[in-house]
């Protein structure tokens, strides 16, 4: 029996659960499963911000493979119609409440303040964080220094992690609803997402240091 055949692949909890095989095509290391937990939170934590009525999203590893979920109060039911929905809103506190922060959320647009921070505040502060520990040399170090710096990368991959994921709520939204914009107008959501591509240097490598380097 081969090691695949001896594997069991079970639901890692209630509900439907998707393969998140665009993002990690092979098993993930186990340095990487802490980032999970912390996928969850953050992701959670920011649909709720923004006003999407889940209860929580949550990822986890099935043989080292990640699976998602997002749960609400409704399971797995189908999407209501429009006109019940509107009935719902009105009735379920739950569902007020995230009608609430999503007309918030369209009004104020929360993301031209979030990237403003992010490029002007936040990032240099953890580039400089980063670059710090790229100065680090493991070769003149004692275990026990090693030891400490391999703590602080940890340390840094988690919050940087949390930090990747909170952004999501700055950089997914706009362009999900342009996308419906673009539909609403008889176009399809590939016709509308391919006006994107070559939008983001970052996405393709395009830093300081490989322009420098080439």
């Amino acid at each position: 029996m081969t090691i695949s055949e001896q594997l069991t692949w079970e639901a890692p909890g209630p509900g439907s659960w998707s393969l998140l095989a665009d993002h990690y095509p092979r098993p993930i290391t186990t340095a990487m499963e802490a980032f999970l937990p912390i996928w969850s939170e953050a992701t959670t934590e920011f649909f709720h911000d923004i006003g999407i009525p889940i209860d929580y999203a949550s990822m986890k590893a099935v043989n080292g493979l990640p699976y998602v979920t997002f749960a609400s109060s409704g399971g797995d039911k189908p999407m209501p119609p429009a006109w019940v929905m509107q009935i719902l809103i009105r009735v379920m506190p739950s569902l007020r409440r995230a009608e609430k922060a999503l007309t918030r959320t369209l009004r104020e647009k929360p993301w031209i303040a979030g990237t403003e921070r992010w490029y002007g505040v936040d990032r240099p502060v953890a580039v400089s964080r980063m670059t710090a520990l790229t100065r680090v040399s493991p070769p003149e170090l004692d275990d026990a220094g090693l030891a400490d710096h391999v703590d602080a990368c940890f340390d840094e991959f988690l919050r940087s992690s949390r930090e990747h994921m909170l952004l999501h709520a700055h950089d997914a939204v706009p362009p999900a609803l342009f996308g419906v914009w673009m539909v609403d107008r008889g176009f399809t959501p590939a016709e509308a997402l391919a006006l994107f591509a070559g939008a983001s240097p970052a996405s393709t490598g395009e830093s300081e240091e490989l322009v420098a380097l080439r």
